[in-house]
C-alpha cells in the first residue's frame, strides 16, 4: 500500500530561549486512495547533507500515533541528548522520512524560521549586543564575568605604574615626600631630587646662584689664579720706552723731540729689542728714545 506524506512542517527550535537540541516536526499520512491513515506507525527520520546521496548526519526511530492521518513530534526526542550541535552548521540539510520501512521521496529540504535566521549573525557577532557571563577565544577566557580583560588579554602595570581595578596611576610605593620618579638604568624608582652645590667662585642662596664676593675689596676683579677663582686687584699698566700714558690712553712720547723730527724703529744696540729714533729731515745726529 503506497503512502503519501502531506502537509509536512519543520519548525526550527533555535527561536526558543534555551535553544534545545530538538526540531518540531508535523505532517499527515494518507493512504494511496487519499484517505487518512490511522493507528500507530513506526517512523524513521534521517538528516543528510545532500538531496539524493551525501552523508548521514543524524538518524532516529519513533513510533507515533495518527489522528485522522495527522501526527506531530520533535526530531531528537528518540535520541539523548537530542540532535548534535554540529548537524546544522552546514549550508543545507535534507530530511528523509521512512514510514513502516518504506522511504518517502524526495527528501525534504530543511529551512529556517525567521528568528532562527538570526543565528548566522549571532554566530559571527555582527552588530547587536553580546550578553554573556564570559567570553573565550580558542578555549581561553579573554573577558571574565566582571567584564574585565583576562588571561593574556589583560593589562598589567609595568615599572613605575600601579593598576587598581581598571585605573593606572604612577606607583608611589616606597616614596617619601619630595622624592621624584627616577630612571635608575634598569627601572623606575623613587629617589631624592638632584642636589646642586656652588663651586669655586660661586655662591648658592636657595635656588639662586651668584658670583662669590667673599674677601673682595672695592675695585677688585674675579681672577683665575691658575687653580681657582679669587678676587684680586685690577691689572696695572705702565708706559714703556717711547710711550706715554694719560689715564687709560697710551700714545708716542714726544719728550726730547724738536719740530720737524721724525721717528723710526731700529734694532737696539744693547739688547734684542728695538728703539724709536727721532731724526731731522737732513738726518742730523739722532736723538733717540729707547723702549
Amino acid at each position: 500500500m503506497r503512502r503519501e506524506l502531506l502537509a509536512v512542517r519543520l519548525i526550527s527550535a533555535a527561536a526558543l530561549a534555551q535553544v534545545p537540541s530538538k526540531v518540531a516536526y508535523q505532517g499527515r499520512l494518507l493512504k494511496s486512495d487519499g484517505t487518512p491513515a490511522s493507528g500507530t506507525v513506526k517512523f524513521k527520520f534521517d538528516i543528510y547533507d545532500d538531496a539524493t546521496a551525501g552523508n548521514l548526519l543524524f538518524g532516529e526511530e519513533q513510533t507515533l500515533g495518527l489522528t485522522d492521518g495527522f501526527y506531530a513530534t520533535y526530531l531528537g526526542d528518540g535520541t539523548a541528548p537530542g540532535i548534535p550541535a554540529g548537524v546544522f552548521t552546514g549550508p543545507e540539510r535534507y530530511l528523509e522520512v521512512t514510514v513502516a520501512g518504506e522511504k518517502i521521496s524526495p527528501r525534504q529540504k530543511v529551512g529556517s524560521v525567521p528568528y532562527a535566521m538570526m543565528a548566522n549573525d549571532a554566530r559571527n557577532l555582527s552588530g547587536g549586543t553580546v550578553d554573556a557571563q564570559s567570553i573565550k577565544v580558542g578555549g581561553n577566557t579573554v573577558i571574565d564575568s566582571t567584564g574585565a580583560l583576562a588571561g593574556n588579554a589583560a593589562y598589567l602595570a609595568g615599572a613605575g605604574l600601579a593598576l587598581s581595578g581598571r585605573t593606572f596611576s604612577v606607583d608611589s610605593a616606597g616614596c617619601n615626600a619630595g622624592q621624584a620618579l627616577t630612571w635608575n638604568g634598569t627601572g623606575w624608582a623613587c629617589a631624592s631630587g638632584v642636589s646642586y652645590q656652588a663651586g669655586d667662585g660661586l655662591v648658592l642662596a636657595g635656588n639662586i646662584f651668584g658670583i662669590d664676593s667673599t674677601g673682595c675689596s672695592a675695585g677688585q676683579r674675579l681672577t683665575w689664579s691658575g687653580t681657582a677663582w679669587a678676587c684680586a686687584a685690577a691689572t696695572s699698566y705702565q708706559a714703556g720706552g717711547g710711550l706715554s700714558l694719560s689715564g687709560g690712553t697710551f700714545s708716542l712720547d714726544p719728550t726730547g723731540c724738536t719740530a720737524g723730527q721724525k721717528s723710526f724703529e731700529e734694532p737696539h744696540p744693547a739688547h734684542s729689542g728695538k728703539r724709536i729714533v727721532y731724526v731731522s729731515p737732513a738726518r742730523a745726529p739722532a736723538t733717540s728714545t729707547t723702549w
